[in-house]
Parts: C-alpha cells; structure tokens; sequence
C-alpha cells in the first residue's frame, strides 16, 4: 500500500500523538510560546526521528500540501492519505465507491491519533453601532440554531455541528461516522496556538522537509523548531 503523508504542520500532527508531542509542539510553536521541558524534548525529538525513518520507507511518500495528496490518490498514485474531512466530496466525486473513510490509526500505545480540529469564530468588532450589533447578534443565532446547523453537517460535508442539540446522522453515514469518532479524540488549539500555528507553519514545513530528507539531523531540526518560537512571525 502506497502512503502519502503532508508537511503541513496542521495536518501532520496527529502523527505525534503517540510521542506525547503533539501538546509539546503547539505549545513551543504558539504565539507566546513555552519552553519545552527535558521530557518534552525527548518526546520531540522521538517524533522527529520518526518521521525521517518513515521517509526511507519506500512504500511512504511525504509532500509539501495535503491538496497534493487529494491529487495523488484521485490519480491513484497513492493509496492511502491523511486528509481534511472537508476533501471528502472531491473525492467522493473522482473516486465514487472506490473511496473508504475511516478515523486515523492509533498509536503503538493503543490511543486514538488526536487530529487537529478547526473551529470557525465568529466575533463583534468594537466600533460597530448599536443597531449593526443587534444585526450581528441576530446573524450569529441564526446560524448557530438546529436548522442551520443541520444544513450545514448535510449539504457542507466535512463541517461538524457546535449546537449540542443537533444530532449527528452516524448510523446513516459511514463518512460522518467516522468524522464523529475523529472529532471526540481531536486537539482543538486555543487561539494562541492556532494563531501561532498558522503563523510559523511555512518555516516549520521547511524544517520538517530538511528533516524527513536527512538534510538535518532531527537535534539540529528540534533547536531550529525551539528558535522559531522566540522569534515573531
């Protein structure tokens, strides 16, 4: 079976929930980071050696984008992808029945992968007027009720409901099964994190690259993956 893996930070991460790295990464990588303690290092660092055996595994590919790896396994140059949920209708469309979704495999210790789940915000600017307020206010309930809710998840496949009282249809669909079961066991980023993640994800993407490539060795990857959280995006 030929694998593809990306290097987007976003989209890898969940390949370091069995090190215990993936909390360490978003914490050394988040706006205002924290220092990694020695155990987190190590943890770190066990990851990144990882993924540069990984790379000489002839059956296993890594590139730069997951929209690369939609595009490789839709011309069947791969078999088997990480992907977004949200990539689910493209390929649903290229591949037909031929597509199988499941939830990411578990770690050596047995514990679910923990993928990184995005949450869209919606937030008020301060210098609005009373009545664009109100406007605003109506905007957000409207969209956050069942109805709208339950639209979403069916027609907008690969979005998950945040209103508790929508139902989500797992028994009717194998895909939005599957997408449940990844979203309980996802690492959802508080806004220093996801800011910070997406801020330093083009210079971490090029680390991991002159890491799994062996053009550096994981320590000098990890010393590099550590300055980039001192220094402002």
């Amino acid at each position: 079976m030929r694998v593809g893996l990306p290097l987007e930070i976003d989209e890898l991460l969940w390949t370091a929930t069995g090190f215990g790295a993936d909390q360490p990464l978003l914490n050394a990588l988040e706006l205002s980071p924290r220092p990694l303690s020695t155990g987190d290092r190590e943890k770190v660092l066990s990851w990144l050696g990882w993924l540069y055996r990984a790379n000489v595994q002839p059956t296993l590919q890594f590139v730069d984008t997951s929209n690369e790896l939609v595009e490789r396994l839709e011309s069947r140059q791969l078999d088997w992808i990480s992907c977004n949920a949200t990539a689910i209708p493209r390929l649903r469309r290229s591949l037909g029945s031929r597509l199988a979704v499941s939830v990411l495999p578990a770690g050596p210790n047995g514990l679910p992968a923990r993928p990184m789940a995005r949450l869209l915000l919606l937030s008020f600017g301060r210098d609005s007027t009373p009545g664009q307020r109100r406007i605003a206010e109506r905007f957000a309930l409207f969209s956050l009720n069942d109805f709208s809710q339950n639209n979403l998840m069916v027609r907008a496949v690969g979005n998950m409901p945040v209103n508790q009282n929508v139902i989500v249809p797992v028994k009717e669909s194998p895909e939005i099964a599957a997408m449940q079961r990844s979203l309980e066991a996802s690492l959802v980023p508080d806004l220093r994190e996801g800011a910070g993640l997406r801020l330093r994800s083009p210079a971490v993407r090029q680390l991991l690259k002159q890491n799994v490539y062996g053009d550096e060795p994981p320590q000098a990857v990890l010393k590099a993956l550590e300055a980039l959280g001192t220094t402002q995006p």
